[in-house]
C-alpha cells in the first residue's frame, strides 16, 4: 500500500515537473544584437499585474536558442526612465531600471545559489555585473551566497533606450534589452531536449533619488520588482523556471552556417569556377563560329588542284603566283605536326612572321584564315586514315590533332558533307 502510493507521488511529481517545465525554441535565423526587436514574437509576459496603475508597466520577454548562444529579447513600456549608478561590474544596478537573468546550469540548485548558478543584471542603458554563487558565501550560511564580477564571461548585449533618463516630469516609452549568453562561459554543451533552469526579472524605479547612501537591504516603495512568476524576491533556485532545449537546426540553416563559415573558400572555388565556366564557353563560342565559317571542300574546288594518289584525294597546293615558298613550308611543318593541334602563334614563330602578317598572307593568296587551312590539311589527312586504315573515329582525330572527336565529326562533316563514320562508304 505504501509502496503504492510512493510510486503515484512520483509520478504526480514528475507530470507536474513536465508541465511546469517551459520550452526554448531554436533560432532558425540567428538574433542581430542591436537592441531592435523586429524579429522577436516576445510572447513571454513579464508584466507585474500587482503594481499599482498608472506605475504598472508592460514587460515582455522573449528566448531561443543556437548551438553558440543563448539568446534573450527584452521590451520594457516605462513611462519613467531612470538611472541610479553607472558602471559595468557595479553589484548596485538593479538600482536603475533594469532585467535580471538567473540560470542554473547544472539543473540540481535547490534553495540557494551554487557554483553552477549565474545572475546577470543588465541596466537600460546596456552596463551590466555577473554574480556568481560563491564557495565561501555558501560555507558561511549567507542566505543569497554569491559573489560578483565575473571577470571570465563575455556575452553579447545592447539596449536601446525610447526616452530620456531621470527626467520625472516627462513621458518616456521604455528601453529594449537583447542578450546573447555564450554557452561555452557558463559551462553547458546546448542539444536537443537539455534542461536547467532560468528566470527573467525586472527591476523598476520610478523615483529619481540618491540611493547610494541607502543600504542594500532598504527598498523604498518606488522600487519594483517582477519575475517569470510574480515575484518579488529572486536569488533562490526552487522558484526559478525548468526550461527545455527544444528543435535544432534545418537543413537549411545547416547549408547556411556552413556557407558563413567557409566563405573565403567558397568565393574562391566559386570564383575558379565562374572563371573556368567563362572560359570554357568562349572556347565552345569560338569553336561553334569557326564551324559555321569553315568551307566546303566542294566550294574550294576551283581554288585547288585535287590530285589522285592510292585512290584518295590529296589537297594540293593552290595555283598562287606569290609567297608560294612560304605557304609551301607552312604545309611542310603542318603535315609534319599533324598529330599537334598547331596553333597560329606556332605556326607564325615557324615562318619568322607575324601572327597579323601571317593572316594577311593566307587570306591574300587562298582566301582562308591559317586556321582553316590547318584544319583542312587534318581533314584530308583524316579521310586518307579511314579510307586506307582499320583505326576508329576517334582514334583518327587524335591522330590528326584533334582533341575531341565529337568537335572532329561536326567539322569533318561540315568540310566532307558526310560523317567520319560514312565517308568512302558510299
Amino acid at each position: 500500500m505504501r509502496l503504492g502510493l510512493l510510486i503515484i507521488l512520483v509520478i504526480c511529481s514528475i507530470i507536474n515537473s513536465i508541465a511546469q517545465t517551459s520550452s526554448i525554441p531554436f533560432a532558425q535565423k540567428r538574433p542581430v544584437i542591436d537592441g531592435i526587436l523586429d524579429e522577436w514574437e516576445l510572447n513571454i509576459d513579464l508584466t507585474d499585474l500587482k503594481q499599482v496603475l498608472p506605475y504598472r508597466n508592460s514587460s515582455k520577454a522573449e528566448w531561443q536558442w543556437d548551438e553558440e548562444y543563448l539568446y534573450l529579447a527584452f521590451q520594457i513600456e516605462d513611462n519613467c526612465l531612470t538611472e541610479n549608478e553607472n558602471g559595468n561590474d557595479n553589484p548596485r544596478l538593479y538600482f536603475n531600471d533594469a532585467v535580471e537573468i538567473y540560470i542554473d546550469t547544472h539543473y540540481d540548485s535547490k534553495t540557494k545559489m551554487d557554483l553552477n548558478d549565474y545572475q546577470f543584471i543588465i541596466s537600460l542603458n546596456g552596463e551590466s555585473v555577473i554574480f556568481k554563487g560563491d564557495k565561501e558565501q555558501i560555507k558561511e550560511g549567507n542566505k543569497v551566497p554569491k559573489d560578483v564580477g565575473i571577470a571570465n564571461i563575455v556575452f553579447k548585449v545592447k539596449s536601446l533606450i525610447r526616452g530620456t533618463l531621470n527626467k520625472p516630469g516627462d513621458k518616456d516609452e521604455g528601453y529594449n534589452i537583447e542578450v546573447a549568453i555564450p554557452w561555452a562561459a557558463i559551462g553547458i554543451i546546448p542539444h536537443q531536449n537539455q534542461m536547467f533552469k532560468i528566470d527573467l526579472c525586472v527591476d523598476d524605479i520610478d523615483t529619481v533619488a540618491n540611493f547610494k547612501n541607502w543600504p542594500d537591504d532598504y527598498h523604498p516603495l518606488s522600487m519594483h520588482f517582477s519575475d517569470l512568476k510574480g515575484k518579488a524576491d529572486f536569488g533562490y533556485p526552487n522558484d526559478w523556471t525548468n526550461v527545455r532545449l527544444i528543435g535544432g537546426p534545418s537543413i537549411f540553416y545547416v547549408f547556411k552556417q556552413s556557407i558563413k563559415e567557409n566563405a573565403l573558400p567558397i568565393i574562391c572555388i566559386s570564383l575558379i569556377v565562374l572563371i573556368g565556366l567563362i572560359i570554357l564557353l568562349r572556347s565552345q563560342y569560338k569553336k561553334i563560329l569557326f564551324l559555321r565559317n569553315m568551307p566546303s571542300k566542294k566550294d574550294l574546288k576551283p581554288l585547288f588542284l585535287v590530285e589522285k594518289e592510292n585512290n584518295s584525294s590529296i589537297l594540293s597546293l593552290p595555283k598562287i603566283q606569290i609567297n608560294q615558298e612560304s605557304v609551301s613550308k607552312a604545309r611542310s611543318y603542318i603535315e609534319q605536326n599533324i598529330t599537334i593541334d598547331i596553333s597560329i602563334e606556332q605556326l607564325a614563330s615557324y615562318l619568322n612572321i607575324s601572327t597579323r602578317q601571317l593572316q594577311r598572307l593566307f587570306r591574300e593568296e587562298i582566301n582562308l584564315t591559317p586556321k582553316q587551312f590547318i584544319t583542312i590539311l587534318r581533314l584530308e589527312r583524316a579521310s586518307s586514315l579511314l579510307i586506307n586504315g582499320d583505326l576508329s573515329v576517334s582514334e583518327i582525330a587524335y591522330e590528326t590533332g584533334f582533341s575531341d572527336p565529337a568537335y572532329f565529326t561536326n567539322v569533318f562533316k561540315r568540310y566532307f558533307g558526310v560523317p567520319p563514320s560514312l565517308y568512302g562508304k558510299a
